[in-house]
C-alpha cells in the first residue's frame, strides 16, 4: 500500500477512492488496473500475487463449491497480510476496524459454504451420520454368523461403540 502522495501509487479510482497499490514500473497504474483484469483473470491475480504469496492457496481446502472457497481463501489471505503489517498495538488497535470487516466478511462466506454444502448433500449432520453407522452395523450383524466367530454379539457391540466414538471425535474435532 502507498501513502496517498506517493508518486509511485496507482493512479485508477475505485469505489473508496483511488487505489492504494504500487503502479508497474512505467505505467501509472498497478497490475490489476494496467491489465483492466476482470471475473477469473482478477481472480488469478489475487491468488497468485507476489504480495499474499502462497495464502490464498493454503486456505481454499478442497474442490468442492469452488468459488465461495476461493473468496473464503482470498478473504483469509488478505486478512493474514493486513495482520502481518501489524507491529505495535496503537497499529492493531488501528487495524481492528478493518480487521472486524474482513471478519464478519469472513463469517457470512463460511456461513454460506456450510449451508451450500449442507444443501448439497457435501456433509452430513449428526442424525444422518449416526443413520449411516447404524446401517452399517446392521450389514456387520448380517455377514457375521455366530458358527463364523463364537462371541459375535460382543464383538458387534464393540464395533457399534468404536463408530460411534469415531463420529464423537470428529464432530469434537469441529
Amino acid at each position: 500500500m502507498q501513502a496517498a502522495n506517493d508518486p509511485e501509487r496507482c493512479q485508477s479510482t475505485i469505489p473508496g477512492g483511488q487505489c492504494k497499490h504500487t503502479a508497474l514500473p512505467g505505467s501509472d497504474k498497478c497490475a490489476v488496473h494496467a491489465k483492466g483484469l476482470k471475473g477469473d483473470e482478477l481472480r488469478y491475480y489475487l491468488l497468485t500475487n507476489k504480495l499474499i504469496g502462497d495464502a490464498a492457496r493454503r486456505h481454499a481446502g478442497a474442490d468442492e463449491i469452488k468459488s465461495l472457497r476461493d473468496e473464503i481463501a482470498i478473504t483469509r489471505a488478505i486478512m493474514e497480510r493486513r495482520l502481518n503489517t501489524v507491529k505495535t498495538d496503537a497499529e492493531l488497535a488501528s487495524a481492528m476496524p478493518q480487521i472486524h470487516s474482513y471478519m464478519m466478511a469472513l463469517e457470512k462466506l463460511v456461513s454460506s459454504c456450510h449451508q451450500m454444502e449442507v444443501k448439497l448433500g457435501a456433509l452430513l449432520d449428526k442424525t444422518a451420520l449416526l443413520t449411516v453407522a447404524q446401517k452399517i452395523i446392521n450389514v456387520i450383524d448380517t455377514k457375521i454368523t455366530r458358527d463364523m466367530v463364537p462371541e459375535r454379539d460382543e464383538l458387534i457391540a464393540e464395533i457399534a461403540r468404536e463408530i460411534v466414538q469415531a463420529i464423537a471425535t470428529q464432530e469434537n474435532d469441529l
